[in-house]
């Protein structure tokens, strides 16, 4: 999680998910521009995006996303 923080703008390429675990695999979405909600550092899953800073899309791995 290393270099990432909240309200940083992302862009995603991968799999969102319901929670942190990894539970309740979404949709997966190719170049989507999105921001960074929330961290949990240790999570598998540890990086909670949303399409503002209060719309939540879902958990990601860190591997899935790069600074935009």
């Amino acid at each position: 999680m290393e270099g990432f923080k909240v309200k940083d703008s992302v862009l995603l390429n991968g799999t969102l998910y319901k929670s942190s675990y990894g539970e309740g695999k979404g949709k997966r979405l190719n170049n989507y521009k999105a921001y960074i909600v929330r961290t949990i550092p240790g999570r598998a899953y540890p990086i909670l995006l949303g399409d503002n800073y209060s719309n939540q899309l879902g958990w990601v791995k860190t591997n899935d996303i790069v600074k935009n």
